[in-house]
This record gives structure tokens, C-alpha cells and sequence, in this order.
């Protein structure tokens, strides 16, 4: 959808910043060495990023991410935020006001 492709852009357009000086240009160039990978890496990653698709990410998450050890931190108006969250079913849900009452 329009999220994934907006991600895809913000990431593919940030690319050129990792050369934008030569602290950070020999920052970028060290990355080939320290993870073995091909000197052609930065030339082909602006394809590889717009080629990945939401099915894919999802999969990719799954792998990584256990939702049974992630915290949620929802920070604003308790009365508002607090009943939406319980909503979801999420599991224990524990608010802490103001220097951490």
C-alpha cells in the first residue's frame, strides 16, 4: 500500500546521505568489510528495497519479533488512551502517572 512505498522511498531516498561526507562515506564503505558484503552492495540496495513486499515484511517480523516479550508504552491522556488499550486485549496493563506514580 501507500505506507509500504512511502517506507520504501524515505529509505531508498536516504541512501545518498551515507556518502554525503568522508566520515560518512568511509562509515558506509567500512559496513562492505565488516559484514562480508559485495562491492556492489549500495548500488543494488535501491532495487532491493523497492522490491520487498508487505507479505515479506510480515514474515521477516514474525521471525524476529515475539509479541509475548514486547511492551507497549502509550504516553498522553490516561482516560483517553487506557480504554482503547484494553480494548485490544493485549494483556496486563499497568499506568504510570506523572514522576512515576
Amino acid at each position: 500500500g501507500p505506507e509500504l512505498k512511502r517506507a520504501q522511498d524515505a529509505v531508498t531516498f536516504s541512501l545518498p546521505a551515507l556518502f554525503e561526507s568522508s566520515p560518512a562515506a568511509a562509515g558506509a564503505i567500512s559496513r562492505l568489510f565488516v559484514y562480508s558484503l559485495p562491492f556492489d552492495h549500495f548500488n543494488d540496495l535501491p532495487r532491493k528495497i523497492q522490491v520487498v513486499d508487505a507479505k515479506e515484511i510480515l514474515r521477516v517480523a514474525r521471525w524476529y519479533l515475539d509479541p509475548g516479550r514486547m511492551l507497549i508504552v502509550g504516553v498522553g491522556d490516561a482516560e483517553a488512551i487506557v480504554p482503547k488499550l484494553r480494548e485490544l486485549e493485549l494483556g496486563p496493563l499497568e499506568v504510570i502517572g506523572p514522576g512515576g506514580s
